[in-house]
């Protein structure tokens, strides 16, 4: 595991207990991985995930100010809609209203 993935890992649990186990968004009851529970999918709705806050792909640093844990769910869901504007922003229409033919024909 690099630097980078052990601080993160880090500033996960710190902010996983800071926070008393709670999402930050919807304040539901997560889980983290552990040696304990290492059968836990990583893929579950509840995981905890370190969410920033200003996104790292806009310059944000990851830093204790800059991220709070939140499930999974609340993860995916906020950042999907931050696409969904920036791609209404954009001139090209959004890849889900481009028709796509399938690969083994139309369906009939």
């Amino acid at each position: 595991m690099g630097r980078y993935q052990t601080r993160k890992k880090k500033l996960r649990l710190a902010l996983y207990i800071e926070q008393g186990g709670r999402c930050f968004w919807c304040r539901h009851s997560m889980i983290i991985k552990t040696k304990r529970n290492a059968k836990v999918v990583w893929d579950h709705p509840d995981m905890c995930t370190l969410d920033h806050l200003v996104l790292r792909c806009e310059g944000g640093p990851l830093s204790y100010r800059n991220a709070v844990a939140a499930c999974r769910w609340c993860n995916n869901r906020r950042h999907k809609s931050v696409a969904m504007k920036s791609a209404d922003q954009s001139p090209a229409p959004p890849i889900s209203k481009l028709k796509v033919k399938r690969a083994g024909g139309s369906r009939s």
